[in-house]
């Protein structure tokens, strides 16, 4: 328990690794919370989502176990490629730089501003800090089960470091 001076009393991050995952799952999700409300805000027949969920304690189990309990749900699961880092980061900045057509588009003025491309190196830089550290990145495709409705572009890793599974989780629709 650490007492914080103001007569509250909360427990101790077992180890620093919990406490760093925490404070990183945190940021990087606000991140992409921030861009996802930006790409959609004067978008037009275009959504935007992301997902970064954690399962505790699974690693090196099944990935399609792992994806259903980060999702909270059954799933079924399609292609699984082991990748890079780099490969993964390639492929979300392609994603987030995806900008439609006339009549489907994340909002033109936030993709053009400082903003964006503040946020965009944010969250690749959280990223690829995370990737780098991890003991495996896989990439994979949800036939059932997907959080989201994807139509543009959709992509989808599982994360193992030490024994957690992290998974992340991007699509756009219409």
């Amino acid at each position: 328990m650490v007492d914080h001076g103001r007569g509250e009393r909360r427990e101790k991050c077992e180890t620093y690794g919990q406490s760093y995952r925490g404070n990183m799952m945190y940021r990087l999700n606000g991140l992409l919370r921030q861009m996802a409300d930006g790409l959609n805000r004067g978008s037009l027949n275009y959504t935007v989502s992301f997902a970064l969920l954690a399962a505790d304690g699974i690693a090196g189990t099944p990935i399609a176990e792992a994806v259903s309990a980060a999702l909270g749900r059954p799933v079924r699961l399609g292609e699984i490629l082991s990748v890079t880092p780099e490969d993964a980061l390639v492929e979300v900045a392609q994603s987030l730089d995806y900008i439609g057509d006339y009549g489907s588009h994340p909002d033109l003025t936030f993709v053009g501003s400082l903003e964006f491309s503040q946020l965009r190196s944010a969250i690749l830089d959280s990223l690829r800090e995370l990737l780098l550290t991890a003991d495996q990145v896989m990439r994979f495709s949800l036939q059932d089960g997907h959080p989201f409705y994807p139509v543009f572009w959709d992509y989808a890793f599982l994360i193992e470091k030490q024994e957690d599974t992290l998974i992340l989780i991007g699509s756009s629709s219409d």
